[in-house]
This record gives structure tokens, sequence and C-alpha cells, in this order.
């Protein structure tokens, strides 16, 4: 999503908010339920996955009031620096 993001100059407006949606229902739904079923994770843990949860929800908030301030190119800098 990264590289989709800073090569294609998607529109900072639109990869904000498809980023987290497209991570949110598949992530909540089937990934959680089914890594729970398989075992591979502990409920003890859960909180730590609410946690996630809401740094995300955080993230989101703090990035729709920062995207004024911030220019596409900047924005698409910031991203390519995700991955060093």
């Amino acid at each position: 999503f990264i590289l989709l993001t800073a090569i294609t100059g998607l529109d900072k407006v639109v990869a904000r908010n498809l980023f987290p949606m497209g991570q949110a229902m598949e992530a909540w739904t089937f990934r959680l339920p089914m890594l729970l079923y398989l075992q591979r994770i502990r409920l003890e843990d859960a909180h730590l996955y609410c946690i996630g949860l809401f740094a995300g929800a955080l993230g989101l908030q703090l990035g729709n009031c920062l995207a004024p301030k911030v220019s596409q190119k900047v924005f698409e800098w910031s991203m390519l620096l995700f991955l060093v």
C-alpha cells in the first residue's frame, strides 16, 4: 500500500481513509477470530489488540487534523520513509 501511494501519487485524502478502512473489516472480523480459533494468540492478550484498534482510530483522527497542513509531496515522501 505504501508503494502504491508513493508511486502512483494517490491523493492523500483518499489514501488516509482507504488504508485503515481496508484493514479494519478483514483484521477484526476474520483474521483476529481465526487466530483465536487456531490458538495462535491468547485471549489474555486481547487488551493489546484493543489498544491497536484505538491507536489506529487515533492516528486517523490525527491525520484528519494535519491533512490541510501537509502537501501531497510531503505525504508521499513520508509514506516512503516507512519502508526505510
